[in-house]
């Protein structure tokens, strides 16, 4: 994804080049790369498309065009184009996880003993391994077999944090740090000079609780645009630090305390003005970065008008989903258990906090409710965001929409209750987050 600096200047070089055949591979894979940062992955793919007339033998082309297939919906081509790329590359390690992931595996039609053999090689890096771990792991899954799955998962997990520089302390501190200085007395205090506007709704939350089909169930509303993960709030808060402090700005809790001396009415024109021109098409857009849960209660002072959405699941079944997520570079308290039961209960302490120094502000959606009665979830939904029911598009416009996060498959199929649950398949593998969530109170 582009910068916003960029966006405009890439928005015009696209639409000066669109429906030009380029005379060479290089430079529709160019052109290609351009419009996938740019976010028109339709363009993107048909880019792709021209590239492999040209030369049908370059594997990475097949394995790049298989991603903006599973952006825009269309697994069955993402995994044929997988296919290719791995007759092409049998150890493009990339097509082999995403191969896995687009699609559910079945008795009749999976590539465990596939994987299994390319696991009993060495790999050609250790990201390789990962990769086939990982998809091991989500194929016997899908076979029903927990205990192997969780096995292979392990090993996984084991061999990505062994090549992560990580504390989890250090996060804990921050969460601290945030408590202490948004505290009730300072929330009070500060209330009342913020930005007057309801364009933003921000969903937040852990990743893998469904903050991406909550953002689907809100953009079939004709008056709401999806923005996307924006990262713009927390830099806005950096940028005002920056500028009231100098050399001074601190790190880590010092920069969070240093944060509740800023002017919340200039964090919240710092923020909208961020976004712009991307979020200025419709009256409100959605920022769905999970890790904004953070951020609450400067959200409140700067923006009060805006709506806060939590979106929250069963602590075991949330934990074991992001456990089993191989994520590029964000969360890694994720592949540690350990890790993992000490930021989720960092995670809840501090949402607690939230709440108790602005009741009723955070609207708090329920996963299993969510996909149980989506109707009903969807209705409260609109009214907590202040949408009239009337502006719903029944035939949800936005279900054809580019979803680039690692849920992609899983909401392009209708709400069902079949992720529920299935941690309890591997309670004893589980043991070590189960024991710090009982000590914490949270199971």
């Amino acid at each position: 994804m582009l910068a916003d600096g960029e966006r405009a200047q890439a928005e015009r070089l696209i639409e000066s080049l669109r429906g030009v055949r380029f005379d060479t591979v290089a430079a529709e894979v160019e052109f290609a790369q351009l419009c996938t940062d740019s976010e028109h992955y339709e363009l993107a793919r048909d880019a792709y498309a021209r590239a492999i007339e040209r030369a049908p033998h370059v594997s990475d082309c097949h394995y790049n065009i298989a991603t903006l297939h599973r952006f825009l919906g269309d697994f069955k081509e993402a995994e044929a184009s997988c296919e290719v790329a791995i007759e092409l590359n049998p150890t493009d390690y990339n097509a082999l996880f995403l191969r896995s992931e687009v699609l559910t595996q079945t008795p009749d039609r999976n590539h465990v003993d596939e994987l299994k053999d390319l696991l009993s090689r060495p790999t050609r890096s250790w990201t390789g391994e990962v990769q086939l771990c990982f998809a091991l792991s989500k194929e016997y899954e899908d076979l029903g077999d927990f205990k192997a799955s969780f096995a292979i998962l392990k090993r996984g997990c084991a061999v990505r944090r062994k090549h992560l520089t990580y504390d989890v302390q250090a996060d804990l501190d921050i969460m601290d740090a945030i408590e202490q200085g948004y505290d009730g007395g300072m929330m009070q205090r500060n209330a009342g000079g913020g930005l007057s506007t309801e364009e933003p709704i921000f969903v937040l939350g852990l990743p893998r609780t469904g903050t991406t089909l909550v953002e689907q169930m809100l953009t079939r509303h004709r008056d709401v645009f999806a923005a996307g993960e924006l990262t713009h709030f927390s830099q806005a808060i950096s940028k005002l630090v920056q500028s009231q402090f100098g050399e001074k700005r601190g790190r880590g809790p010092t920069l969070v305390l240093q944060s509740t001396l800023v002017n919340f009415g200039n964090l919240g024109r710092t923020y909208l003005e961020s976004t712009r021109p991307r979020t200025g098409n419709t009256p409100r857009f959605i920022d769905k970065m999970p890790i904004n849960f953070l951020y609450c209660g400067p959200i409140e002072l700067a923006l009060p008008l805006a709506s806060i959405v939590h979106v929250n699941r069963d602590p075991l079944d949330a934990c074991y989903a992001i456990l089993k997520c191989l994520f590029d570079r964000a969360y890694p308290y994720s592949y540690d258990l350990t890790e993992l039961a000490k930021y989720y209960i960092g995670y809840r302490a501090l949402m607690a906090h939230w709440e108790s120094v602005m009741p009723g502000r955070i609207h708090d959606v329920s996963y299993e409710t969510l996909v149980s009665d989506p109707e009903t979830s969807a209705a409260a939904l609109l009214s907590a965001c202040g949408l009239p029911q009337k502006g719903v598009d029944a035939e949800s416009p936005e279900s054809g929409a580019a979803v680039t996060t690692a849920s992609a498959a899983q909401v392009r199929r209708p709400p069902h209750r079949g992720s529920i649950g299935k941690s309890r398949h591997l309670l004893e593998e589980l043991a070590p987050l189960i024991e710090r969530l009982e000590l914490a109170g949270i199971l």
